[in-house]
């Protein structure tokens, strides 16, 4: 807004740097919560490099607290930046004066997605801000330049929308997506992050976890048997989960409260698995949980977690 912008006295310096780097086209983002539920704000800590910085934005994709989880949104098209006129209070002589900067809209297309992916993220539920990631893996957002910490660009919520349009025989499906930056927010503020300050890990390649449904099928005393499948698929024909093993599947006791690592997790290469474990007694109410992050570039991390059932 431009009543929000200070004033130094002076007209600031105009020369331009050979090594200034202007931020690229642009072709994902990351969604992230402003808040987590314990009342810190989220961030990205750039005051690491290398394999440090690697796993700390992985570590952001993959958090098992959903609050401070980062949410990437890669491969977009036609990606358009809009920004209204700025209001003006006028005289009766024509003398303007600036009142406020105009209304800025970013709008988005994702194509061939189904309307699985579409209830995904036709809503967003919290308050949350963007981390733009450009076609080289810099990253965007607003730098706090005394703690090191590259803070997400806060949206208006209540202005987001997203619709999904069928397929035609000239134009493929689609998921049209737009809102507005928060009015006190400005492009002004952000600055970038470059992919240079990684090692191993690029943010055009690090995708978002997968939503599991996992099902029990028979459980005796000391094992469950479950299917798990991804939320992907058509009815009767999901995508099954592959990647289940001791590492990334417990045992959730909710009668004594507590986790229980399986003794063994075999599966049958189509979702299904038998999963051995010790501790739980009889009538203890259970549930099977799966958490499998990611290690790196075009993995999908896995969550889910099956109804409760009754130990033998």
């Amino acid at each position: 807004m431009a009543n929000c912008v200070t004033c130094s006295g002076h007209i600031k310096n105009t020369g331009v740097s050979s090594g200034d780097t202007p931020f690229g086209r642009i072709t994902g983002m990351l969604l992230v919560p402003l808040v987590a539920s314990d009342g810190t704000a989220n961030y990205l800590d750039a005051s690491l490099t290398g394999s440090a910085l690697d796993a700390e934005l992985l570590g952001k994709i993959n958090n098992p607290d959903k609050t401070k989880r980062f949410y990437p949104l890669l491969g977009l098209k036609n990606v358009e930046k809009t920004q209204e006129d700025a209001t003006f209070e006028e005289d009766n002589a024509g003398e303007r004066s600036k009142l406020m900067d105009g209304r800025e809209t970013m709008q988005y297309e994702f194509w061939n997605y189904s309307r699985v992916y579409f209830n995904q993220v036709r809503d967003y539920c919290v308050d949350f801000g963007v981390i733009l990631i450009d076609d080289c893996g810099n990253l965007l957002g607003e730098y706090d330049e005394v703690n090191e910490r590259l803070y997400p660009r806060e949206v208006n919520r209540k202005s987001y929308d997203a619709r999904y349009v069928n397929a035609t025989p000239e134009a493929t499906s689609k998921i049209i997506m737009q809102f507005d930056y928060d009015l006190t927010t400005s492009e002004a503020d952000q600055l970038m992050l470059p992919f240079g300050a990684f090692d191993a890990v690029n943010a055009n390649r690090l995708k978002g976890m997968i939503d599991l449904n996992i099902k029990v099928v028979t459980n005796t005393a000391g094992s469950v048997t479950v299917q798990a499948d991804t939320i992907y698929g058509a009815i009767g024909q999901k995508v099954p989960w592959l990647g289940g093993s001791i590492s990334n599947i417990t045992i959730e006791n909710t009668t004594t409260p507590g986790s229980v690592t399986p003794t063994s997790v075999t599966g049958d290469g189509s979702g299904g698995y038998v999963i051995s474990y010790t501790g739980p007694i009889a009538n203890d109410v259970l549930y099977v949980s799966a958490f499998a992050p990611a290690t790196g570039n075009h993995e999908n991390g896995f969550e889910g977690t099956s109804e409760t059932y009754v130990e033998q």
